[in-house]
């Protein structure tokens, strides 16, 4: 087991690792990945 650094409590380290169980669609990925692509290269634009 590996500690997740700044897991302050046992409901954040729970609520952590059900993220692992997600299961997005293709569309879905790439949604999410377009916009943190957008917000990389806008970031700091304001």
């Amino acid at each position: 087991m590996c500690p997740i650094p700044n897991t302050s409590s046992l409901a954040h380290l729970d609520q952590n690792t059900s993220a692992a169980a997600l299961r997005l669609t293709d569309q879905w990925v790439a949604t999410l990945t377009a916009a943190a692509n957008k917000q990389t290269l806008t970031a700091g634009c304001d």
